[in-house]
Order: structure tokens, then C-alpha cells, then sequence
């Protein structure tokens, strides 16, 4: 009688035990991308979980204006998620504070040669050390801890533009020969930038009615002012050491952005925009360009209907160079973006979290994003 009630319990804390392993473990992952990217995750979610049963994925979207601060926020209150998609201008924020995982724990150089070297750089922090087992820098020498696994290069250089508005005011397509300088070129006619805006530009009196160009963030068109005069922010953008925000091209820079938007009112003040992005704009007709990156093309495409249904046809061209570069030659440099997905340092699942993640920053989640001409 005895053995049969230690059966029959040694029975039921088997079932137990077997029952609480065969409970899946949920993973929350949470990015900022639009509607169309979204799509995409969602069915590449999907096609995860039937890959590891016993992994459930919960896909929380959060629109970029806010995600940054709600991240730290939820990291602070311990309730971040497991896995977060990030960038190389804010992963250091919480990098720094230990918010998230060393990805060099999960998998050794091999395994990152895969990936590009400059937007792995992007997503990584110099530790100064000879190499150690982490990543070896070819350029510096030095090894690197990766934080953020990428997924995509954003190059922000593709000024977005309306075909119908360009001949309305009498302007040829940009084909990348436009300049900009500190100062108009009437005498290089469409070929200037400042004079292409001044075109573009309408009024009912003192009020700017349609814009000719409209940045989608305005550092977007400032780097693009220092860049292209062979400056930079640090003395050394893969080790920087200082700032240097006193160097008379940074000056001249955001001078010149201050003119256009306050002074010449080329393009519109962020007071100006009323909190409508430079998507919305282009897509009403509030403005004839754009510049931004490669990410919304796909929310064009849906969001703007072919002429015949009341919409405009639209193209790409490269953003304007600078007049007088080096060598007194036209010369284009712009930043570029990026975006990949990171261990959040307080997950209770630190090996799915990176089953997820590499995934998702890797073959499968890439090839679907870019058959969806997402990137």
C-alpha cells in the first residue's frame, strides 16, 4: 500500500514537472516600425514560433517619438521587454547603464563577420583591449562589444519628390547635380539648391502655403551641411575622444539651417510643421520634396494614390552636394542610419531572447523584410 501511494505521488510530481516544462515561455519584443515593416514582422513572428514551440512572441509597436524614453522608463521599473529594437544615435544610452546584454556571450567573431564591418561598428563599443575573443576591428585594431544585432543600413540621402509640383513651377527633375553653397547661385539656375527652394516656395502674402522641401528631421539636412565640408562632430568617429562643436564648419552649418528655416523661410521651422511630420506633408501636398531615409518608401507607396485617383507620381534623387568641396569640387556626404535589435540585460530568458534575435537580424527576418522591399 505504501509503494503504491509513493507511485502514485512520485506519479503526479512527474506530471507536474513534465506540465510546467511544457508551458511555452513568452517573449516580449518591441520595435518602432511603421505599418508596412510591421506587416512583415508579424508573419516573420509567426514563422518563429512554428521554428521553436515552445517559444510565444508578443510584438509590441511603439511610435518613435516615444519609444526611446518608454524603454528606459520600463528598464528603470524593471518591466522591460526581452528583446527591443534600437540604433546606433541611442543604443549607448543604455548601453552605458547596462541595460542591455553583451551580444559577444552568444556567439564568437565568425558568427559577426557575417555582418557588415561599418554598421557593426555602429552597434558596438571599443574597449580599448588587444583582441580578446570579441570582435576584432580591422580599421582600429581594437576588439568591440556588440550590443545591437543590425538588421538594415539606412542611408539618409534620398530626397523623396513630387513629379506634378516640379512642372508646375517649371523645375526639372534633380538628378544629383544639384549644389548647395552659404550662399545663393542665381547664375547656376535649377542646378542651386537654394534657388530650386525659392521656386518651389508658395504664398498668400506673408504666409507660406507650400514648401519646397521639408527634412524629415532637421539634422537630417545639417549633417548633410557638415558632412559634405569634410567635418564631423568628433575628432575621431570610431574612437572619439571630444566634441568638437567649435569648429567653425559645425558653425557655419547650423547657421545656414537657421537661415533657411527663420530668415529665408525655404524650408519650415519645427514651430512651422504644427507636429505634421515631413511624410504627412509630402503625402498632402504641403510640400514638393522631402529628404529622409529609405524606410518610408514603402509607406509611400500605400499612402499615395496614382494621379488618376487623385494622387501624384513621385521619384528619388540624391541630396544636393556641396558647391565647394574638396578641391573646390561638388562634394556629397551624408549620414547614415541603421536600426537592429538587442538582449535587454534583465530578461528571464536570455537564450530565446537570442534565439529571437538572431533570427529576426538575421537570414529569415532579412529576406522578408526585403522582399517586402522594406529595406
Amino acid at each position: 500500500m505504501r509503494i503504491t501511494k509513493t507511485f502514485f505521488l512520485l506519479l503526479a510530481m512527474l506530471l507536474a514537472a513534465l506540465g510546467f516544462a511544457a508551458e511555452p515561455i513568452t517573449l516580449r519584443f518591441v520595435v518602432w516600425d511603421g505599418d508596412e515593416a510591421l506587416k512583415v514582422l508579424k508573419k516573420e513572428v509567426a514563422n518563429f514560433e512554428k521554428a521553436h514551440p515552445g517559444i510565444k512572441v508578443k510584438l509590441e509597436n511603439v511610435d518613435y517619438k516615444y519609444y526611446f524614453e518608454k524603454l528606459l522608463t520600463q528598464y528603470a521599473a524593471d518591466v522591460a521587454p526581452d528583446v527591443a529594437m534600437l540604433n546606433p544615435d541611442f543604443f549607448q544610452r543604455y548601453s552605458s547603464r547596462g541595460a542591455l546584454m553583451p551580444l559577444n556571450q552568444f556567439a564568437d567573431k565568425p558568427f559577426f563577420d557575417q555582418y557588415y564591418p561599418s554598421i557593426l561598428r555602429a552597434h558596438s563599443v571599443t574597449d580599448g583591449k588587444v583582441d580578446d575573443g570579441k570582435i576584432l576591428d580591422a580599421k582600429t585594431g581594437k576588439s568591440k562589444t556588440c550590443y545591437v544585432l543590425p538588421r538594415d543600413i539606412a542611408p539618409i540621402a534620398i530626397v523623396y519628390y513630387n513629379k506634378q509640383a516640379l512642372q508646375k513651377a517649371g523645375l526639372p527633375f534633380p538628378d544629383g547635380s544639384w549644389t548647395w553653397d552659404f550662399k545663393p547661385h542665381p547664375e547656376d539656375g535649377p542646378k542651386d539648391f537654394t534657388t530650386y527652394l525659392q521656386k518651389l516656395q508658395k504664398k498668400d502674402g506673408n504666409k507660406i502655403t507650400g514648401w519646397g522641401l521639408v527634412p524629415d528631421d532637421p539634422h537630417f539636412l545639417i549633417d548633410n551641411f557638415v558632412f559634405s565640408q569634410g567635418a564631423n562632430y568628433v575628432d575621431n568617429p570610431e574612437d572619439p575622444t571630444k566634441l568638437l562643436y567649435n569648429d567653425p564648419r559645425l558653425l557655419n552649418a547650423y547657421q545656414l539651417y537657421a537661415d533657411l528655416a527663420t530668415k529665408d523661410r525655404l524650408i519650415p521651422s519645427t514651430i512651422a510643421l504644427g507636429g505634421t511630420s515631413a511624410r504627412q506633408m509630402f503625402t498632402q501636398g504641403k510640400c514638393a520634396m522631402i529628404l529622409s531615409g529609405i524606410w518610408i518608401t514603402p509607406q509611400l507607396r500605400q499612402e499615395i494614390a496614382k494621379p488618376s485617383e487623385g494622387g501624384f507620381e513621385w521619384d528619388i534623387a540624391l541630396a544636393p552636394a556641396y558647391r565647394n568641396g574638396p578641391g573646390g569640387k561638388p562634394f556629397r556626404a551624408t549620414p547614415t542610419g541603421g536600426s537592429g535589435y538587442a538582449v535587454m540585460a534583465r530578461t528571464r530568458h536570455p537564450k530565446e531572447a537570442w534565439l529571437l534575435t538572431k533570427w529576426m537580424a538575421g537570414p529569415p527576418g532579412m529576406k522578408a523584410m526585403a522582399e517586402a522591399g522594406i529595406a
